[in-house]
């Protein structure tokens, strides 16, 4: 008889063993937010985020069908520690940079009137700016545009995502993709907008407003909102590697692996910046 309670007792705990490794499992990315290094800078007001020195696998991952050519076949990267602005540059920062006379009064719209600086939308993400521009917000804030590696190691977490969030599919509460709202407004999106979602976003949002695509350190739109320029050079040097995905572009393109490349030169009201320190 004690030797079946001894054995019962044994299952028990085995079981219960198994129900907190489960639960603490949950609650991991939640633990590492919450246990993140931050710092407030104080030039811009930013948020910034300590994303420690690790290995991880760049580019696509196995379990990812989405992955493009260019994502293809992958490898494994080291990074040093570095910071990393919670959320994209917003147009409330760059403003402080205008008045410091580092960064430029961006006076372009487009005819929807999407360009956040000239619209005084101070909490959305500072848009309509190129390669350059970007830099120079950055360096005012004694910082720098992060290369390609180090955004995709951020927005992974170190780990084997497709998502900043993890593998779970992209939905109108974790990402501002182009959806139906962003069809409504912009007829070239036609091709590729997931009429099936609807994120409550025709443009850009304020930042931070889709904490549930948080990625394991609490950086908030890492996907979705606006393109964010990197340091890094594309396979044609002449053009400069974009990471994120953006408000007008397909689901797809918000994935931690995704890349794109544009000209340095080019300005939009889907392309923005966060800084690295």
């Amino acid at each position: 008889m004690l030797r079946l309670n001894s054995v019962v007792a044994t299952g028990m705990l085995l079981l219960l063993g198994a129900c907190s490794s489960l639960s603490k499992e949950k609650r991991t990315d939640a633990q590492a937010a919450a246990s993140a290094k931050t710092k407030h800078n104080s030039k811009s007001g930013l948020e910034f985020v300590y994303i420690p020195s690790g290995k991880f696998h760049f580019g696509c991952e196995p379990q990812d069908p989405q992955c493009d050519d260019d994502e293809k076949p992958g490898r494994d990267e080291s990074v040093s520690g570095f910071w990393l602005g919670k959320t994209d540059v917003t147009v409330a920062a760059w403003q402080k940079c205008v008045a410091a006379g580092a960064c430029e009064e961006i006076a372009k719209d487009d005819e929807q009137h999407r360009c956040n600086y000239k619209n005084g939308r101070l909490d959305h993400p500072m848009n309509c700016i190129d390669w350059k521009q970007a830099q120079a917000f950055c360096a005012w804030i004694d910082g720098r545009l992060p290369t390609e590696v180090e955004w995709e190691y951020a927005a992974k977490g170190g780990e084997s995502r497709i998502y900043p969030w993890g593998d779970a599919p992209l939905d109108a509460t974790r990402a501002n993709v182009c959806d139906k709202q962003c069809r409504s407004g912009d007829a070239s999106t036609a091709s590729w907008a997931a009429t099936e979602l609807d994120d409550g976003f025709a443009a850009t949002s304020s930042v931070g407003s889709f904490p549930a695509g948080a990625s394991r350190l609490g950086l908030l739109d890492m996907v979705g909102n606006v393109w964010q320029w990197t340091a890094s050079s594309a396979a044609d040097a002449s053009a400069k590697v974009q990471r994120g995905g953006a408000w007008a572009e397909k689901p797809s393109a918000a994935r931690a692996s995704s890349r794109y490349s544009n000209d340095p030169t080019t300005r939009h009201a889907s392309i923005g910046l966060r800084c690295g320190l």
